[in-house]
């Protein structure tokens, strides 16, 4: 159960507001804290920079990793960002909460500096939009899910749409992180459809800095076909026309797509484009192409593919991936389309985990073998 868990500042812009502890630029050192969790003790490591907590490490803990480690992570990311241990506990959490608060505040005791200020909840936490450091990249100190070690990172540029013959696949991608596990799926599909002469085009929300904001002015466009779609519309929906498949790509944060993605698909999807209403009800009007969508999750029953891929909770993850099959397959109708499936990947490698690079490399063998049964065979 034990996991040695790091947290670093490095990947966070530190609050500055009254409501935290003014820094004592005098105090510098390493401390060491032990507090009680639900199933025993929790030893922590905090290393404090010119009155800054700059990184607390979790030496040992009984907790159980499946719903500790995001408890730790979360109050650790708020505590480093507002350099602030008057933390909240997670709800639902309590007593592992409080191990790793105890814990840090103990450490913190003979430091000779006020940590406490107002009391934060861990949703205080602030962080950069442009995370690049080695640290940032080592582990993700917000959320539980897993980020790809600087040495693993791949990228890749796709040619783009041209006028020829081939298939066309049309990535909508929404995640921030360039070196996450998502992205990392991403890049891997890409290169997988330009290998098996397909031609490829991203649409990378996040860094075109999409809106997913459907504004007053577009509502009725979106809704009725009234008015001019604006040019930023007319662009994506020009890709939509070109594509044969439309591949989205999100992280699980709400087990639906992330606002960014479903923002692009409110916005583009748009009545008198997307569908239109007839006597009958709506009628699709994308016919004869295809939805497909890869994601990221954690928490689903473990497994790795769509329905009958599960590994630890079979049970669990058919019900997630049917309830997803529910989903897809009415936005694709709504459409006019097909619904291609999914692939969801719920066995990410845990952060600093010794095999990561094999586990890694599994996973991309998974998803390119699906894609190949899906889209090939």
């Amino acid at each position: 159960m034990f996991k040695k868990i790091f947290f670093s500042m490095l990947m966070l812009a530190v609050v500055s507001c009254g409501n935290n502890p003014k820094a004592n630029p005098n105090i510098n050192g390493s401390f060491e804290g032990i507090g009680n969790g639900r199933n025993g003790e929790v030893k922590v490591s905090v290393v404090v920079v010119k009155g800054l907590i700059t990184a607390i490490t979790v030496l040992e803990s009984q907790e159980t990793d499946e719903y500790a480690l995001p408890v730790f992570e979360k109050i650790s990311a708020t505590i480093v960002a507002n350099n602030n241990i008057n933390i909240d506990v997670v709800s639902g959490a309590t007593l592992s909460s409080q191990g790793i608060l105890t814990a840090v505040e103990n450490a913190l005791k003979d430091s000779g500096a006020n940590f406490k200020g107002k009391k934060l909840n861990v949703s205080d936490t602030v962080m950069s939009t442009d995370v690049t450091s080695s640290a940032s990249i080592s582990t993700d100190t917000v959320t539980s899910a897993s980020i790809v070690p600087k040495e693993l990172i791949t990228t890749y540029q796709v040619k783009g749409f041209v006028d020829s013959a081939k298939k066309k696949v049309l990535f909508v991608h929404g995640d921030p992180r360039h070196y996450s596990v998502q992205t990392d799926m991403l890049n891997t599909s890409m290169k997988f459809f330009e290998d098996n002469g397909f031609e490829v085009e991203l649409r990378d929300l996040y860094q075109m800095k999409w809106s997913p904001i459907l504004s007053v002015e577009e509502f009725y466009y979106q809704k009725d076909g009234k008015g001019t779609p604006p040019s930023e519309i007319v662009k994506e929906q020009k890709l939509v026309t070109q594509a044969d498949y439309i591949v989205f790509s999100y992280p699980n944060w709400h087990d639906t797509p992330n606002a960014i993605v479903k923002g692009y698909m409110e916005r583009v999807f748009a009545s008198g484009f997307g569908y239109t209403s007839t006597p009958k009800g709506p009628k699709g009007l994308l016919d004869g192409r295809a939805i497909f969508t890869i994601m990221n999750a954690g928490f689903l029953g473990g497994g790795r593919g769509d329905v009958g891929d599960g590994l630890i909770n079979k049970e669990a993850w058919d019900s997630y991936m049917n309830a997803f099959r529910v989903l897809d397959n009415d936005s694709a109708k709504w459409w006019g389309m097909s619904n291609l499936g999914r692939f969801v990947n719920d066995r990410t490698p845990k952060n600093n985990s010794e095999t990561y690079a094999e586990e890694l490399q599994e996973l991309r063998v998974s998803l390119t073998n699906h894609l190949d049964t899906v889209f090939l065979k």
